[in-house]
């Protein structure tokens, strides 16, 4: 069914993803260029968990329309395993910019925990996302309430004088 679709993506994605349980409904039509390809359809995700690099989501309800060039996010709302919680609502283009002050992304995260190779962050954030996922420009507020971030590139060694 449409679970198996996302587990095509996660053996596509190695570790960076895993789909580890959910109710999915997935209709996609994919066309274009093999570099730029373009998305008709929709997912709908209900009661979703999946992991992705060092993080997990649970508790995620989420529905997407995608229509040619254009996403449409109506709502993706996920709990952190840990911590914390995070939404997405709003429109974005997946390659042409819009012009347009009523179709962006909203992203916002409350004590939400970020980990990665070099950081472990608590993080609130209320975000506007628009241009495209291409070209992205990104405002509003981020903080890190703890945690840390380590700028030391872990495979280079750094010379003492």
């Amino acid at each position: 069914g449409d679970q198996e679709f996302l587990r095509l993506i996660e053996n596509l994605s190695s570790q960076n993803f895993s789909f580890k349980k959910g109710e999915a409904n997935l209709r996609l039509l994919i066309s274009g260029k093999i570099d730029q390809p373009i998305a008709n359809g929709f997912l709908y995700l209900e009661n979703g968990e999946i992991d992705f690099f060092d993080n997990s989501l649970k508790d995620i309800e989420a529905s997407f329309i995608f229509d040619f060039d254009l996403v449409e996010v109506k709502n993706f709302n996920a709990n952190g395993r840990e911590s914390g919680s995070i939404a997405i609502e709003g429109s974005l283009p997946f390659y042409e910019k819009l012009y347009s002050e009523t179709q962006f992304l909203k992203f916002s995260s409350s004590n939400f925990r970020l980990k990665g190779n070099n950081l472990d962050l608590i993080v609130d954030s209320d975000m506007e996302i628009n241009g495209s996922f291409q070209n992205p420009n990104i405002k509003g507020n981020l903080a890190f309430n703890s945690g840390f971030i380590n700028l030391k590139n872990n495979k280079q060694k750094i010379k003492k004088k």
